[in-house]
């Protein structure tokens, strides 16, 4: 049976031989022959894992040993850093999370980590007012400086749009120039264009808004789908059986207030989907209360109207019979006066003489 090492080319260098570059008394050669020695041949190398770079010698890899292999170095990632965060504290010594929430943002952007980074310094208790840094203020060579930046910048955000609007033109561009057009209308007469046979058209742009809104909406085209397109996934097609069919089946909705397609549902049927006839009707003590509450009220109203119309019925009658005693004291002193002068001649035949009265007495 025939070898794979006859297929192989010659190796430059043996087993334990030593790099020319090195001479038998030095170190380097020493290390590398000791190597060398170390490397099991080909065919020989199971269970036999390379640790170090000397156990690739001056080769590249071992395709029969199944691992991660890095010859000479090539193909390892140098200086590749994690995605994890070295873990802080604090001045008293509590575990500090702040690298978490400043991962991935600017180094000057304001980030509050922690919950006393919200309460204003003057209401924290671990801030003095000798640690407020008072910053200076700016003289006027600074503030000048600042402002000749500013105006820089906002010239150069704005550009044209800082000119006035009659040097930059319509859309911030030269206005084009007027031109005129010889018009001569269909309709000729004196009824037609005021009697004239031809009009010189004056054409000019019409100067736009600048803060007019676009007139042209521009909307998000869709994705094109991947080349190639995903795979819609589906199930193997089965036959739907009744029982699968009728429990997919859902009942229309019937509400109790909208039923604008005419859906009927019974009764029954309607309050057995309520719940009102599984409760239980309970009648409170208090509905009989109210009731003799009511009822003793509207009799002890009734009794106090009667009380009221007969008080008034007395009152109407002691008036009727004081009224009765005056007219009736009226008509006697009127007797009395006429019996005391009977006008110088005898009483009429048939005539009526009161009888003398005491004006002490009542009269019946």
């Amino acid at each position: 049976m025939s070898s794979i090492t006859q297929f192989l080319p010659e190796p430059k260098n043996a087993a334990g031989a030593r790099r020319p570059a090195h001479d038998a008394g030095s170190d380097d050669g020493a290390v590398v022959a000791a190597a060398a020695r170390s490397i099991p041949a080909y065919g020989q190398r199971q269970g036999w894992v390379p640790k170090t770079l000397d156990d690739f010698g001056d080769g590249g890899a071992y395709p029969e040993i199944r691992m991660l292999q890095y010859p000479l170095g090539m193909g390892k990632t140098r200086g590749a850093k994690g995605n994890a965060l070295a873990r802080s504290v604090d001045a008293q010594g509590n575990a500090s999370y702040d690298a978490l929430a400043r991962h991935g943002r600017r180094e000057n952007e304001t980030v509050q980590a922690a919950f006393k980074d919200l309460v204003p310094l003057r209401q924290r208790n671990d801030f003095d007012d000798a640690q407020e840094a008072i910053p200076e203020r700016p003289d006027a060579d600074a503030v000048r400086d600042a402002a000749e930046r500013t105006r820089r910048a906002l010239e150069k955000k704005l550009g044209s749009r800082a000119k006035p609007a009659a040097a930059r033109g319509a859309r911030g561009g030269a206005r084009a120039e007027p031109t005129y057009v010889r018009y001569t209308p269909n309709q000729q007469g004196a009824e037609y264009n005021s009697g004239a046979s031809q009009r010189l058209v004056r054409v000019t742009d019409m100067p736009v808004d600048p803060m007019e809104p676009p007139k042209i909406r521009l909307q998000k085209q869709a994705h094109a789908p991947p080349s190639p397109p995903a795979p819609v996934m589906h199930s193997p097609p089965r036959k739907l059986t009744a029982e699968e069919q009728k429990e997919w089946t859902v009942p229309p909705c019937v509400s109790n207030w909208k039923n604008i397609h005419g859906f009927t549902v019974a009764l029954d049927k309607r309050l057995a989907a309520d719940g009102r006839g599984a409760e239980e009707a309970v009648v409170s003590d208090n509905f009989a209360r109210l009731s003799e509450a009511l009822i003793s009220a509207e009799s002890q109203a009734r009794r106090e109207i009667a009380e009221r119309a007969k008080i008034q019925q007395t009152l109407a009658q002691r008036e009727k019979d004081a009224k009765e005693e005056r007219l009736r004291l009226l008509a006697q002193r009127a007797r009395e006066e006429r019996a005391a002068n009977p006008r110088g001649g005898p009483e009429p035949a048939g005539g009526y003489a009161p009888p003398a009265m005491d004006s002490t007495a009542r009269p019946a």
